[in-house]
């Protein structure tokens, strides 16, 4: 989803993440305003339900981040997360969060230094 980060399904918070988003949309059809592709050739989009901006509204209760990194000039974003944070919603409501990028990068380094067996 365009402009957001959620956690991962092994992270903390990222089963309640995945519940909030599921809530959200239900059974109503959703539209998708497709951004970019990623380097997997995945969309990237920004999800509505009822006309309701989903990714907004992620970040809004706290389910997700805000990316930055991929969304800088989003200013409605970038206060979105400040109010969850500053009201402790979702996943600021825990001490400790490790944002998903972070997570990922930390995970990946974990596996790459375990040493690898081989079978013959």
């Amino acid at each position: 989803m365009y402009g957001i980060d959620a956690p991962e399904k092994t992270q903390d918070y990222g089963p309640e993440s995945r519940a909030a988003l599921a809530k959200i949309i239900g059974n109503n059809l959703v539209e998708i305003e497709v951004k970019n592709r990623d380097r997997y050739g995945r969309s990237v989009a920004v999800v509505y339900v009822n006309g309701k901006n989903v990714n907004q509204e992620m970040v809004r209760t706290g389910n997700a981040w805000w990316y930055y990194e991929y969304d800088k000039k989003d200013t409605e974003m970038e206060q979105l997360q400040a109010n969850a944070k500053k009201n402790k919603l979702g996943l600021f409501s825990k001490r400790g969060y490790v944002e998903p990028w972070i997570y990922r990068k930390e995970k990946k380094a974990q596996t790459s230094t375990k040493p690898r067996v081989r079978r013959k």
